[in-house]
């Protein structure tokens, strides 16, 4: 206590709290107004230059964007037979429909001279070009922006203006209007005709496009498909005026009358944008719809200080996934989005190991759709099954997928017969999306009865060891390395998510109140799972030769996401007997669950982990971040390299996993990033957003250590991400010898996280670590500011005691007045104390920089008297192992 020295030290004291909590309020605040230069937009010069078009989309439809290109495609619309009756008709694929309002300018080569951008947070496209000057007209940019609405799902839009230099009232504009041949759209037999229609009182001429597939796959009906459009070869265009064209899309699988309603979307959309012309496209009704819906979308995503090119290629990534898919319209993902015909626009393993997780953690009605694409199928699954020789019982899925559910993988790829762990694949995804949201409803409907019929699959499966018969094995199957394309016995791969599969069969029976088969255990725990003991490494089946090429991530993906227990040694040597023999022109996603393995190795594994994070994204192409399946090409705008980065960002570098009963979070920083926000996570009806701030902060007051204790300062060194020195901060520490800064270290023992609960109901939070475990609540609005140690946190939003637990802010601020040495010893302690004495000073900081806006003079006071409530604490005996020389 001191008295003697109290009183004229604690002006000083107040005065230097003071000023070091000013400038955090002055860093807080520049942080707030521009913690992302970013604006979400990306651009190039020269449109006519661009090699790999961006698109746009709405889950609904979707269109590449360059000028050359006339057509669309709608999810759900194919055209073509599936494998078994592919001789006198093509393979099933999405059907090409009409897009009259992607043209450029009439004339010589100028659409896209002037400039070409993707707003990925407005989700519009804008194509600029520069009209030569005439000898009746000045030189003028037309500026064309398009987008597919995201509310009004069947609408495509088209918005244009021009400026010019002058006193010319108007210019003329001419566009290429396209002419919609039959022969172009032969998916189709078609009719192209125009009618009139009302808008605002007013006659309008509109166009119409009724067409119906020729092919159809077992058991599905020809579609039809209705498109109506009001498009202008000519404008006559006021200078910075605002017109529009738009086109309107309905089948046969959302209306009874698609050409009535197609024509009355168009109808209503015409009405809205003439309204809308008075204030212009960005003020309208129209667009505000679009906008907003968007920016709900956004309120989910990451953000990374240092990194802007991770920042642009995960929200680019979760944009053309994002444009590709609809809660309302359950027809799945393509590995080459909707906007193309990559891979004949079929539904691979690729949705569910690939994009699912992501779209999951952000956005759970869209990955419930994805779980509704392969419930509608089972039944096509089911036949599947039976059509073998001897045929097998349950549900086997279709290697690729189009509408219907049968095959539809080319009869002269073997995988469409032998690559059979699709079905655990799907049956994983149905196990996440339970744990994630506890959705009970969906399980009894869709779950179970999708899970229980891929169990009853591999039971029918599997052979008996003729030695053992306890063992079984799964004999004549294409791994995830396709390159084995005759076939293997007990793919490593294959054998553990079958077993994964059996197992949560049994916990879903259980679970809705159904006696599980009791096969399901029993060759479940028998499938045999290769393991080579000399190597201490996991070969991809038996019989695999060490060294032998493979195509992609096989092996290692086993420890994430599936969960597979090995020793860290095990999983490192795999990655590096892996990573020596993966294609490297091999597709994108392999790369990050490399990553991913590295990171989760902890320290001294950072430099493996940065080096294949950084590759895991070497496929994004500029300008539009528009990704390719391989370094050299493949397929374009490849969305399921897409989802394997965004899980190297989310469930990697953050820590993410989704358990039975929790969500684990631990949270590291990757290189050259100084800090990091994961927003909009979704769990069991809450959202939360998890911070994690680098190193090399800089040095501050570390108010609860006496001030004149310079040799604990200068021997304390670093505990639990903080770096303790006797005035090495200087006149940084605001008058304080005890300097303290959060250590220079990327570890994630080293990183400062905050978690905030930002919606929902109160959340358990429990620190996983044996060492020192404990539990508080973390309710909505508030958060959480923990220095992790080496194990993650858990979150759990269920038990009885969340309610009865402390809540999280009071338990860090009574924590903190710990001592972080013993009273005997004097020495530092780790634990509970070392990680929770950062919490109170900084909780104070904050509530205090509010005040600092107001008065400096009262944020002096503040501080004092929070000083003074500490040694209250102290004195009245609140902590036995503070004594009083120590207070």
């Amino acid at each position: 206590w001191r008295p003697e020295i109290l009183n004229r030290r604690r002006l000083a004291k107040a005065f230097a709290m003071a000023s070091a909590l000013a400038a955090r309020c002055l860093l807080l605040l520049l942080g707030l107004l521009g913690a992302s230069a970013w604006d979400g937009k990306m651009a190039t010069a020269d449109e006519r230059q661009v090699r790999y078009p961006t698109m746009i989309g709405n889950g609904w439809l979707a269109s590449l964007m360059d000028a050359k290109t006339e057509s669309l495609f709608l999810s759900g619309v194919f055209n073509g037979s599936d494998a078994e009756h592919v001789k006198d008709n093509p393979i099933s694929h999405r059907a090409a429909v009409p897009n009259p309002l992607n043209m450029g300018l009439a004339g010589v080569d100028v659409s896209g001279n002037a400039g070409a951008e993707i707003d990925l947070q407005e989700a519009v496209y804008k194509r600029r070009s520069r009209l030569p000057a005439s000898a009746s007209a000045p030189e003028a940019i037309v500026e064309q922006r398009f987008y597919a609405h995201r509310t009004r799902p069947s609408l495509m839009v088209m918005e244009y203006s021009a400026s010019w230099e002058g006193a010319a009232a108007s210019v003329d504009v001419h566009f290429a209007k396209r002419a919609l041949h039959p022969a172009d759209f032969g998916d189709f037999t078609s009719i192209t005709s125009t009618r009139r229609c009302s808008v605002a009182g007013q006659e309008r001429q509109i166009l119409t496009w009724i067409g119906t597939t020729v092919g159809v796959e077992t058991g599905a009906q020809p579609k039809k498909v209705a498109m109506a459009a009001w498009v202008t070869s000519s404008e006559r265009m006021e200078k910075r005026r605002w017109y529009a064209m738009a086109a309107a899309y309905r089948t046969s699988l959302d209306s009874a009358d698609p050409e009535a309603e197609a024509v009355a979307d168009l109808q209503k959309a015409l009405e809205d944008l003439q309204a809308d012309q008075v204030s212009g496209h960005k003020a309208g009704k129209v667009f505000a719809e679009h906008k907003a819906a968007w920016a709900t979308l956004w309120e989910s995503g990451l953000t990374v200080e240092g990194r802007l090119d991770v920042e642009q290629a995960v929200k680019s990534s979760a944009y053309y996934i994002l444009s590709s898919l609809r809660e309302d319209r359950p027809y799945s993902l393509s590995p080459g989005s909707l906007a193309s015909n990559a891979y004949n626009g079929h539904t691979f393993w690729d949705t569910e190991t690939w994009m699912y997780p992501g779209v999951l953690i952000w956005y759970p009605e869209l990955a419930r759709s994805l779980i509704q694409y392969r419930y509608d199928r089972l039944g096509a699954a089911e036949a599947k099954a039976k059509g073998y020789s001897p045929p097998y019982r349950g549900a086997m899925f279709a290697w690729e997928s189009a509408f219907s559910g049968s095959e539809t993988c080319p009869p002269d790829w073997s995988m469409g017969q032998l690559e059979q762990h699709i079905s655990a694949d799907i049956a994983f995804a149905v196990r996440q999306y339970y744990y994630a949201t506890g959705d009970r409803a969906m399980l009894e409907e869709v779950g179970y009865p999708l899970v229980s019929k891929v169990a009853e699959f591999y039971v029918s499966r599997v052979t008996q060891d003729t030695v053992d018969p306890s063992k079984y094995h799964i004999e004549g199957v294409v791994p995830p390395d396709e390159y084995e394309d005759k076939g293997v016995k007990d793919s490593i791969y294959t054998n553990w998510v079958a077993k994964a599969a059996l197992l949560f069969a049994v916990e879903a029976s259980e679970a809705v109140g159904v006696t599980p088969d009791a096969k399901w255990a029993e060759i479940a725990e028998g499938l045999v799972i290769v393991y080579d003991a000399a190597k201490k490494a996991h070969p991809e089946f038996d019989g695999y030769k060490w060294g032998t090429n493979i195509k992609q991530a096989d092996v290692v993906l086993l420890p994430y996401p599936f969960e597979m227990p090995m020793s860290k040694e095990s999983k490192l040597h795999d990655l590096k007997l892996y990573a020596q023999v993966t294609d490297s022109d091999g597709p994108a996603m392999t790369w990050g669950m490399h990553a991913v393995g590295y990171i989760t190795a902890g320290k001294g594994y950072e430099a493996q982990a940065s080096t294949n994070f950084d590759r895991s994204f070497a496929n994004v192409k500029a300008p539009f971040d528009v990704w390719t399946e391989t370094s050299t090409g493949g397929a374009i705008n490849f969305i399921t390299g897409a989802g394997g980065f965004l899980q190297a960002a989310t469930f990697g570098y953050f820590g993410l996993r989704i358990q039975d009963g929790y969500l684990a979070v631990q949270p590291a920083l990757m290189a050259n990033a100084t800090s990091a926000e994961l927003r909009g996570i979704r769990y069991q009806g809450r959202t939360l957003s998890v911070h994690v701030r680098g190193a090399g902060a800089p040095w501050a007051c570390h108010d609860y250590v006496d001030t004149q204790d310079e040799h604990w300062c200068k021997t304390v060194g670093t505990i639990d991400g903080y770096e303790y020195s006797f005035d090495g901060g200087g006149a940084q520490c605001g008058g304080c010898r005890c300097c303290r800064r959060q250590a220079h270290d990327s570890d994630s023992a080293q990183s400062l996280v905050t978690l905030t609960l930002t919606a929902g109901p109160a959340i358990a939070l429990e620190e996983a670590s044996t060492r020192s475990p404990w539990k508080c609540r973390l309710s909505t609005g508030t958060a959480a500011r923990l220095a992790l140690g080496s194990g993650p946190v858990h979150l759990l939003a269920s038990g009885p005691d969340i309610e009865s637990l402390e809540d999280c802010a009071e338990h860090s601020a009574q924590v903190a007045y710990h001592r972080l040495y013993s009273k005997s010893s004097r020495q530092p302690v780790s634990g509970q104390a070392a990680s929770a004495q950062t919490q109170a000073p900084r909780a104070t900081g904050y509530a205090l920089a509010l005040g600092c806006l107001a008065s400096l003079a009262l944020l002096a006071a503040a501080a004092g008297l929070s000083r003074a409530v500490g040694r209250s604490l102290c004195r009245e005996g609140a902590y036995s192992e503070i004594t009083d020389d120590h207070a």
